[in-house]
């Protein structure tokens, strides 16, 4: 139990400290910030990108299944 308060408390100082190094620029840590968070958005847009590809497909493939399947049922009366 104690190391599971001393990890939380680890982390907590963590980014108190974080914060306080880009609040007061130390280490040049807000163009560090600044390219981080422009790398994450990034990422974000492309697997914005990439999800909405892949949804496309799903809904082809979906509406292709259901061409067939009522092919089969016409074939079958």
């Amino acid at each position: 139990m104690m190391r599971l308060f001393g990890l939380f408390s680890l982390i907590i100082w963590l980014v108190i400290f974080i914060g306080l190094a880009i609040m007061f620029d130390w280490f040049n840590s807000r163009e560090v910030a600044r390219y981080t968070l422009a790398g994450a958005v990034e990422l974000v847009d492309y697997l914005e990108q990439t999800g909405d590809g892949a949804q496309e497909v799903m809904g082809s493939m979906s509406d292709g299944a259901k061409d067939v399947k009522q092919g089969v049922e016409k074939a079958v009366e």
